[in-house]
């Protein structure tokens, strides 16, 4: 029965991930030395917005910062990264879930900010 509920609770919580701007994330850090390099980060690299928006979800600062290095650069599938964003994850097995799901962006595949616009826009057709 829990293992229902885990299920649906994730598949409740894919459906809720929202695209952040990962510059909003860096709000989450109090010294402003730190929030000052978040923010240079944020713009430097070239982060998904869905993975990052996970990311953020850390509880750990440092977690939350080093999770960034690990999605640099890498595309997601957005129904994949629900899997990634259960509430009940540690930081561990939730960057643990994000490398597993990243794939290089040479691939050619458009990341997942961009397939969900894609497909509201072809909605509106």
């Amino acid at each position: 029965m829990s293992f229902l509920f885990s299920v649906l609770m994730t598949l409740a919580f894919a459906q809720d991930l929202q695209p952040t701007n990962p510059e909003i994330l860096c709000d989450r850090l109090i010294n402003p030395s730190e929030k000052e390099s978040c923010l240079g980060q944020a713009k430097k690299l070239d982060l998904d917005w869905y993975a990052a928006s996970i990311c953020g979800q850390m509880d750990e600062d440092q977690n939350f910062l080093g999770c960034w290095k690990k999605i640099n650069g890498k595309n997601f599938d957005l129904k994949a990264l629900g899997g990634c964003a259960g509430p009940e994850m540690s930081d561990e097995a939730r960057s643990k879930c994000l490398q597993e799901k990243g794939t290089a962006s040479s691939s050619g595949r458009l990341p997942a900010s961009f397939q969900d616009t894609k497909t509201k826009s072809k909605k509106k057709r």
